[in-house]
């Protein structure tokens, strides 16, 4: 399949949340496919003026009558992304969890960008002039394995 925001939140609701049996924090990147916006939320480009407009005094943000079609949508877009939260976090706090984001382009925060650095690293110094992607493939999948292994005896303890 496609890995994209529909399927994330498809995934989310079906899989992760009916596991989660206590109220818990959930960390996560700034992924586009996990900010993505609830059906019921419109999308700003596929609004016709008249729409944007009506919107906005939904809302009670503020419009001029000479504000060009481009002006509106940015106004639509800046409120939705203030007001509306992304489809996993009001999925999560409907079942008492919490969800933070890191901040963007904070790597390390993110633990998992540590191990993937180790694992890239370890790949890249087998690294010689007679290195084919499928070797490259084969070194990958041994050093997940022995990553695999790490993180088990740690959960384990």
């Amino acid at each position: 399949k496609v890995f994209n925001g529909e399927n994330f939140v498809t995934w989310w609701r079906d899989q992760l949340l009916p596991n989660l049996h206590q109220p818990s924090l959930i960390m996560l990147d700034n992924a586009a496919y996990h900010l993505v916006k609830g059906p019921d939320v419109p999308k700003p480009g596929r609004m016709k003026k008249a729409e944007l407009q009506q919107y906005l005094t939904e809302k009670g943000v503020t419009w001029d009558a000479g504000d060009s079609a481009v002006m509106l949508r940015s106004k639509v877009k800046e409120w939705i992304n203030n007001n509306e939260p992304a489809e996993i976090v009001r999925l999560a706090e409907e079942q008492g969890h919490q969800v933070l984001f890191t901040p963007p382009y904070h790597s390390d925060f993110q633990p998992i960008e540590l191990v993937w650095a180790l694992i890239k690293g370890n790949v890249g110094r087998q690294y010689n002039a007679n290195t084919t992607l499928e070797i490259v493939h084969n070194r990958l999948m041994d050093e997940f394995r022995n990553w695999r292994k790490v993180a088990m005896s740690l959960y384990e303890r």
